[in-house]
């Protein structure tokens, strides 16, 4: 049998993907925490990209990970455990 997609599946989906984004987006450091898991950017890309040292990249992706955890954990407790 073939699986069917309704308009309705598209909408929920695409509002999905943009209330996650927009939650995500309020951590501290986003867009280096989107460069490195979503672009696949390395520390020393990132360093370069942003012009800080390595030690601080680090620390911006750790930090900004676990602001990312903790929005998703107090909206949508099933979805944080991807970043566990």
């Amino acid at each position: 049998s073939r699986i069917t997609i309704s308009d309705e599946d598209v909408y929920i989906d695409a509002e999905s993907r943009h209330i996650f984004w927009s939650l995500v987006k309020k951590a501290k450091f986003f867009d280096i925490v989107y460069d490195h898991y979503y672009n696949g950017l390395k520390y020393k890309e990132l360093a370069d990209k942003y012009k800080i040292e390595i030690q601080i990249v680090k620390n911006r992706v750790f930090h900004g990970k676990k602001q990312i955890k903790q929005i998703l954990k107090k909206e949508y407790a099933e979805i944080s455990k991807i970043f566990d």
